[in-house]
């Protein structure tokens, strides 16, 4: 089941609501993941829980993630790069410290497709094909070119690699610091020999420390969700209590407010368990799709042991990434949300809950 959730007056994005299980045959949710290339931070509230399992903490701390500076675009376009790399594996990167509404910002995708999301004046002096930005609609200011580093044609020797090379090398000589992450086919091979790879072509390539933030909380009264119940008009409360419920408790607002208290007077709407501890935790960084999908399996696999009532796992992806899901194009304007939640069920069904900015391409 899905459903678009009603924003009226608050023009910022879109969130859409499902409801579906794991073991559903038709679940998309591994597709889902895997189309979202660029996860920032992965966060979960396990309510019911003293501390964050060991488990967790070993799958998301442990990401292979470097910082590629100063890294020309001609070498992107290198044919050892894109025959270790991209051809052997799934390799991700993102240009950092540029802002998507003004600034040139470029991706490589798993699936081997180079994104360049230009300014109009650099697009016009680079000098390649492409289209303009869908946003913002009524000024054309920025343009986005797609190369497709895997087609047969893209080579040395062949018109429209040699034509790539001409415009990086000789009309523009353009550079960019890169987060990276690579995942090879062979599992013999390590993905920290990509910075072995960087290093050896001059760039300064170092890995990115994960950062972990843990907190507990004592006496919460959690929501007291009920999965199999769908008819929200006939309820206390609807996923967007939940929703606002979990965005409110991860941010460390007070959730017990009275209604003469001046800072907050939110309360939930529907029926809340009996306080106990919650428990916290972000890891910040850059994640594999296939971290988040390792993290959802923990979860689902300990429930009952952790005994959880539920669990949310919320990823967020880079506000300035040219794309969201897939090659949809996103953009920032008055926010540039792209991020995701699971709300996991110890029968294994789940509530998804995705938020995209006003400048996403949805569908």
């Amino acid at each position: 089941m899905a459903a678009p959730i009603d924003r009226t007056g608050l023009p910022l994005g879109k969130l859409v609501f499902e409801k579906s299980s794991f073991k559903n045959e038709k679940s998309k949710h591994e597709e889902f993941t895997e189309d979202h290339h660029f996860n920032y931070t992965i966060s979960c509230i396990l309510p019911n829980c003293n501390r964050i399992p060991e488990i967790l903490q070993s799958s998301c701390v442990g990401e292979k993630v470097f910082f590629v500076q100063d890294l020309p675009l001609i070498d992107v376009i290198s044919l050892d790069l894109i025959e270790a790399f991209i051809k052997r594996g799934k390799l991700r990167m993102l240009s950092h410290g540029g802002n998507i509404d003004g600034d040139d910002c470029i991706a490589v995708l798993p699936t081997g497709h180079m994104i360049l999301h230009l300014s109009k004046d650099t697009y016009q002096q680079l000098g390649l094909e492409g289209k303009p930005s869908q946003f913002p609609k009524r000024k054309k200011s920025k343009y986005i070119v797609d190369i497709d580093l895997t087609s047969p044609s893209f080579k040395p020797g062949k018109k429209g690699y040699n034509r790539v090379k001409w415009c990086f090398k000789d009309r523009l000589d353009l550079k960019f610091n890169f987060i990276a992450t690579w995942t090879p086919s062979d599992d013999e091979i390590c993905p920290s020999s990509m910075q072995k790879y960087f290093t050896m072509k001059g760039c300064k390539c170092k890995p990115v420390k994960i950062k972990c933030n843990m907190k507990k909380y004592n006496d919460v009264l959690v929501p007291d969700i009920d999965p199999s119940l769908v008819d929200f008009d006939n309820m206390d409360y609807s996923y967007t209590d939940v929703y606002e419920w979990l965005g409110g408790f991860s941010c460390g607002i007070d959730l017990l407010c009275s209604p003469d208290d001046y800072l907050s007077t939110y309360s939930f709407n529907g029926p809340t368990r009996s306080p106990s501890t919650c428990s916290y935790v972000q890891y910040s960084g850059y994640f594999f799709c296939q971290t988040v999908q390792s993290t959802i399996k923990s979860i689902r696999e300990h429930m009952e042991e952790w005994k959880l009532p539920w669990c949310s796992v919320t990823v967020h992806g880079f506000m300035d990434s040219p794309l969201s899901w897939k090659q949809r194009e996103h953009g920032y304007f008055n926010n540039g949300d792209n991020l995701y939640t699971f709300i996991i069920f110890p029968d294994d069904t789940y509530w998804l809950y995705s938020a995209y900015g006003s400048y996403d391409l949805v569908s």
